[in-house]
């Protein structure tokens, strides 16, 4: 199994990769997908979290707010 992060930060595991027969633009496009994939996650988490906030804040408000 490719380790993802591995191949996006050591040359020496994607030369190995490449050697093994990986081609090397479906390695380069793998790490920009998963690094677009991480990108999103942490806005998703983000976006939760305040959802999270608002709510808390909503069932704290008085019934005339």
């Amino acid at each position: 199994m490719i380790d993802l992060r591995r191949l996006a930060d050591d040359d020496a595991y994607r030369a190995g990769a490449v050697r093994k027969g990986a081609d090397p633009e479906a390695l380069d496009r793998l790490v920009d997908l998963d690094a677009r994939r991480r990108s999103a996650q942490t806005s998703t988490e983000d976006l939760r979290a305040r959802q999270n906030a608002a709510s808390k804040a909503i069932g704290r408000s008085s019934p005339e707010e």
